[in-house]
């Protein structure tokens, strides 16, 4: 039999060019349109997250900076090795692992200082893994000692499972800063063994690159650390990364799958189109037709209300993430009006307080120290159900930002400091 001349050319050719298109439509759109989206939206939530560490790094440093002022101060007594110690215990308090050092070579200080230093102690340079401040008093002779891992450490905690598997942290000249161990990089390694080109360290970029045998994508950011110029790396496992780039909606896959299965039960009546005048239908083309129609029918039903499902499901989730911000809001609200009644009644205590006289209350210089009242008011207060007990210390600071009095519920050294820098 002549297939050519029972289907006539230009039918069969209309049903061929109607299946490509529709094939046509699935690949342009998950190949040109979908791909590249993924791709744009995983690269800007990339650079995104180590955007927000970089910043959390540096204002870390610039919180460290002024929180350092109140420890490297002038040395006005005559036993050097206890004003060390006492000012270790303050830095300890910080859990940075940190050390306090003689300087030294006062010389090789000096030609570290930075101008327009704003902060009393500032980050002076990056060297050996770790960081060093110095404070731009000249009567101060010491300085301090802080591993990176330690310092960089808590910005990169909140990260860690949002996209990236690991980071390092490179300095442009001295190499290797802070990595993650699990990455198994040798710490000696240079920055342009992972950036081989310097103009790429200008501009925050992606990098193929093989790790322990395992392909990744390394996301790099530069940003500027006090003086030093640094970058935050970022590592993605390539198979993770294509398998995110190569993700397609559910209604797009849904939606193609629907039109392919209409066709299948338009095949029986396009028999009757493309079948030629002598060609009859049998017994077989009508129990397959009624088939077609029946399940293909169920299974497009049942895709509909998955889909509606899906849509529902989203629907209900975006309902409880508005319910849960608007819990979050009205319990930060509730958290924030406790504090400032506490403060109130702090602050009554304080006022009605004959501070010059209790004996439990000691003078600092010129400053008060009433860390023993603050302790025996929240003991005498302790079954109120209105206390709040979220801080470790308390300060009365005047309209110069120079803090008057100072209270701590724990026993660590209490130090007197100007705060009008500080973002209150």
């Amino acid at each position: 039999m002549n297939v050519k001349k029972i289907i006539p050319q230009k039918r069969r050719l209309t049903f061929f060019l109607i299946i490509t298109l529709v094939i046509a439509v699935f690949f342009i759109g998950y190949n040109f349109y979908y791909i590249p989206g993924n791709q744009n939206i995983i690269n800007k939530n990339a650079f995104l997250i180590l955007n927000n560490i970089s910043r959390n790094i540096r204002e870390r440093n610039d919180y460290l900076q002024l929180a350092f002022g109140n420890i490297l101060k002038p040395d006005t007594g005559t036993n050097h090795a206890k004003y060390l110690k006492d000012r270790q215990q303050q830095l300890n308090l910080y859990n940075l692992e940190g050390r306090i050092f003689p300087d030294k070579n006062a010389a090789s200080r000096d030609s570290l200082l930075k101008t327009s230093i704003d902060s009393l102690v500032y980050l002076t340079g990056i060297y050996n893994d770790s960081l060093h401040y110095f404070s731009t008093d000249k009567n101060v002779t010491d300085w301090i000692f802080v591993p990176a891992q330690n310092f960089i450490s808590p910005s990169i905690a909140s990260q860690k499972k949002e996209l990236f598997e690991s980071y390092i942290l490179l300095h442009n000249d001295v190499g290797l800063i802070y990595a993650d161990d699990a990455l198994g990089i040798n710490k000696g390694i240079a920055a342009d063994s992972l950036i081989a080109d310097k103009k790429e360290a200008l501009f925050a970029g992606v990098k193929d690159i093989q790790l322990k045998g395992v392909k990744y994508k390394m996301f790099y950011y530069p940003f500027r650390l006090g003086a030093e110029d640094v970058q935050i790396c970022g590592f993605l496992k390539y198979e993770n990364y294509f398998k995110k780039t190569h993700q397609a909606p559910v209604t797009f896959i849904y939606s193609i799958i629907v039109i392919l299965l209409l066709l299948l039960i338009a095949m029986p009546l396009a028999k009757f189109y493309l079948m030629g005048k002598d060609e009859q239908v049998s017994f077989a083309d009508f129990v397959l037709a009624a088939v077609s129609f029946f399940i293909g029918a169920a299974i497009i039903t049942i895709i509909i209300i998955q889909v509606l499902l899906l849509m529902a499901a989203g629907i209900r989730l975006k309902d409880n993430l508005n319910s849960l911000s608007v819990q979050i809001e009205k319990s930060f609200n509730e958290e924030i009006k406790k504090i400032y009644l506490q403060l109130d009644s702090l602050d009554l205590v304080i006022k009605n307080h004959p501070l010059t006289e209790v004996s439990y209350v000691m003078r600092h210089a010129d400053n008060l120290i009433v860390s023993d009242v603050i302790r025996k008011y929240f003991k005498e207060h302790s079954n109120s159900s209105s206390l709040y007990y979220n801080f470790n210390r308390i300060t009365w600071v005047d309209e110069k930002g120079n803090q008057e009095l100072k209270g701590q519920i724990d026993d660590a050294p209490v130090s007197f400091t100007n705060v009008s820098s500080r973002n209150y």
